[in-house]
């Protein structure tokens, strides 16, 4: 148990997280949605996908090692918070995601393409793998089969990227491959290839077999993630602005949970946004907080936001900026 204290008003939550391997979250009957107000996917290779893989990597090894066994140390690879709504219906539960959008966006990519390299091969893993990005109750095809469902923006192409079946048959839809291809594509074809550089290293059907085996052993007992999930009376709004933003960097219509009080390009943030962060002594400004100072002091609203470096896959705690 922990206590998150709001800068704005003083408001104070307790909080109980659970700690959840990759497998055991995605076997869950439930659907992890982006609200819409959310950015699009910007996660890429050196920041993001390539660290995420030497984790995945490095922990199949060890279960290899193990023969199979649990990998003998576990990994953190960072935390999300859930607003967990509540079933209506006969729907499938569904969990807003307030932060961590892009972890878990990476997460369900990664496995498609584990997956898809496994059917390619004839793996007796497919099946298990499958069932980490579907819900399998849900009418085919609907929005509900897939784990995670992302904004508007990116909805056309991870249901292409989930459901297309290989790196072949995406390349034919996008017409691009590799870097070139649209941002969520392009990490598919990353995992893709690290997938299959991986596992080919086995010499034989049931070595390459066992190299899968190892993946999803990775998964399901040393990968691990911290999941917070907001209770009845909690303030997704509050605690989104109280978590400690040191991901990828903003821009300042990326920082507001609510669209009414963001504030639109050309002028200062909304009137409402300045009255209630007023009296905290700071506001919101590209992603950084920073004194408040009166109007026309201080960096002009229009320039670029500052300089910075995004920090590796493992030191992202929590995903406030990504998401």
């Amino acid at each position: 148990m922990f206590a998150l204290c709001s800068r704005f008003g003083g408001a104070c939550y307790q909080m109980k997280p659970d700690k959840l391997s990759i497998h055991d979250l995605f076997q869950r009957d439930r659907r992890y949605v982006v609200p819409l107000y959310q950015r699009a996917y910007v996660w890429n290779q050196a920041d993001q996908w390539e660290p995420l893989w030497e984790d995945v990597e490095r922990q199949a090894e060890s279960c290899l090692e193990a023969q199979g066994s649990v990998a003998t140390r576990s990994h953190f690879l960072g935390a999300i918070v859930l607003n967990v709504s509540r079933i209506v219906g006969a729907g499938v539960a569904r969990s807003e995601i307030i932060d961590g959008q892009q972890r878990l966006t990476t997460l369900q990519i990664m496995i498609a393409a584990i997956r898809d390299y496994a059917a390619e091969i004839g793996s007796d893993q497919h099946g298990r793998l499958r069932a980490l990005t579907v819900n399998e109750y849900e009418k085919a095809g609907s929005e509900g089969t897939f784990k995670v469902w992302p904004t508007n923006a990116d909805r056309e192409l991870f249901r292409h990227v989930m459901s297309v079946g290989s790196p072949v048959a995406l390349r034919k839809l996008v017409g691009r491959d590799g870097a070139s291809a649209p941002r969520i594509a392009a990490a598919y074809f990353y995992f893709s290839e690290r997938v299959r550089e991986f596992v080919a290293a086995g010499h034989d059907s049931e070595a390459r077999d066992r190299r899968v085996f190892s993946i999803l052993q990775a998964l399901r007992t040393a990968l691990q993630l911290v999941v917070i999930e907001l209770e009845d009376g909690d303030d997704p709004q509050v605690i989104f602005e109280t978590l400690n933003a040191r991901g990828h960097r903003r821009r300042s219509s990326d920082v507001c949970l609510r669209p009414r009080v963001c504030r639109l390009p050309g002028v200062g943030p909304a009137p409402e946004l300045l009255r209630r962060q007023g009296s905290a002594g700071s506001h919101l400004q590209d992603g950084r907080r920073v004194s408040a100072q009166a109007p026309g002091r201080g960096r002009n609203l229009n320039a670029g936001p500052p300089a910075s470096s995004p920090s590796p896959w493992p030191t992202r705690t929590p995903e406030s900026s990504g998401r």
